[in-house]
């Protein structure tokens, strides 16, 4: 896509999975994603946003970056209890 460089229409995009949805209010499907993102741990989407801009192939600056904000993550009570709660001990 980023070679032949054409547009393509959402529902291409939606079968090729570009897209999570295809819909007709998109402020409306936004509020939505913004008010499920704004009940996750605010480290945790700190975090994957950071590591998400990193590639598969980490340096050694960026495999330090990331053991860096792990440990931030790993730190807060609200990771403690999603890790106990997923895992079934709470």
């Amino acid at each position: 896509m980023l070679l032949v460089g054409r547009n393509i229409s959402a529902e291409e995009a939606w079968r090729w999975g570009l897209v999570n949805s295809v819909v007709d209010d998109v402020a409306a499907e936004a509020d939505r994603w913004a008010a499920t993102i704004a009940g996750y741990s605010p480290a945790a989407v700190q975090a994957t946003k950071r590591l998400a801009m990193f590639s598969r192939r980490t340096s050694d600056a960026e495999r330090a970056e990331i053991e860096v904000v792990r440990a931030l993550v790993e730190t807060h009570d609200d990771y403690k209890e999603g890790a106990a709660a997923f895992s079934g001990r709470r």
